[in-house]
């Protein structure tokens, strides 16, 4: 499908409705903040480490300056995914419909977060399940053997974390600012001896520290909690749900947003659109993330159609920039 025909029924207003609904639960692109890119494929520049080669710099009189190794940079290669759903409202449901019951924002929210759900899950997996060279370095906290952050006598998930940062700033330069832990992860964190000691002098009205102290614990600039819960059932099947995120932790390298030659785990990038068929340019959808909400009559049968195309994929930038605590309770 060309670019210009999705734009055939697009409904800017149900659009700006899905892209405006945001789950804070979903954390997918906030770890891999969206990188906007005017084309379905292509590549995104990851530079080399030439910069923290050690030189001898002095020069003697009438000599020449030593040259250093020329910069390199390596190509990674994007191809956004088209993410679709629909679902339709039939006339008789408009028409007898409450006062107040939108039935085209609720189903737009409804299609948005199906969307957000799948993408939150395949985010997961990339990061938590996938052991090939294209994922982030994932081993059980550490210890001689293996003591889990569950374990609050032999446990010690703050010198965990310090060993894991020592090692991301040795690897890419930069020191991670974020750990995102599972809502399981999170309870044992904030009951945890070696934390709770940490503010033995400090009122903790709750009993507990906040989140806010607890980034400070562990000296990064975001603790996000990942409680997003999903149904494991099959269809048809009575609901049983879980945690997305599960068991674990991510300590990451994750900028505010995607700067050239910035260090980060990586990338979301989707597609803006801003060239039409004719190869014309035209105004980019950047802020609608890759989202285009388009809206149709199906008259033989009585209903709109609400369909949503959301273009985007998973880029990892440096894997050294992040580490997965797996299984980090019992």
């Amino acid at each position: 499908m060309g670019a210009d025909s999705l734009f055939n029924y697009m409904d800017p207003a149900l659009t700006n409705v899905s892209v405006g609904y945001k789950n804070r639960t979903f954390f997918s692109e906030m770890l891999f903040p969206p990188l906007p890119v005017d084309k379905p494929t292509g590549n995104i520049w990851l530079f080399g480490k030439e910069k923290f080669q050690l030189y001898e710099t002095s020069r003697g009189a009438k000599a020449e300056a030593r040259e250093i190794a020329p910069w390199s940079r390596t190509l990674i290669r994007y191809i956004v995914q088209n993410h679709a759903l629909k679902d339709s409202i039939e006339d008789s449901q408009a028409a007898a419909a409450d006062p107040g019951l939108d039935w085209d924002i609720n189903t737009t929210v409804n299609l948005t977060q199906a969307i957000a759900l799948r993408q939150e899950i395949d985010y997961m997996n990339a990061v938590i399940n996938d052991t090939g060279p294209y994922a982030p370095t994932s081993a059980v906290p550490s210890g001689t053997p293996s003591y889990l952050w569950s374990d609050f006598t032999n446990g010690d998930p703050i010198n965990d974390v310090e060993t894991q940062r020592a090692t991301i700033v040795k690897a890419v330069g930069a020191v991670p600012n974020t750990l995102a832990v599972g809502y399981s992860v999170h309870l044992k964190l904030r009951q945890h001896p070696k934390i709770i000691d940490r503010f033995k002098y400090t009122v903790l009205p709750n009993g507990y520290p906040s989140n806010q102290q607890l980034a400070s614990v562990f000296e990064v600039d975001n603790y996000w909690v990942l409680d997003a819960i999903y149904n494991t059932a099959n269809e048809g099947i009575a609901v049983s749900t879980d945690f997305i995120w599960g068991k674990n932790a991510v300590l990451a390298v994750v900028p505010a947003a995607p700067q050239k030659r910035e260090v980060a785990l990586g990338y979301t990038p989707f597609w803006t659109f801003a060239k039409s068929d004719s190869g014309e340019l035209r105004p980019g959808l950047d802020g609608q993330r890759g989202a285009i909400v388009r809206r149709y009559r199906m008259e033989w049968k009585h209903i709109d159609v609400i369909e949503i195309d959301k273009w985007l994929t998973l880029v990892f930038g440096d894997v050294n920039a992040g580490y997965v605590f797996t299984g980090a309770i019992s």
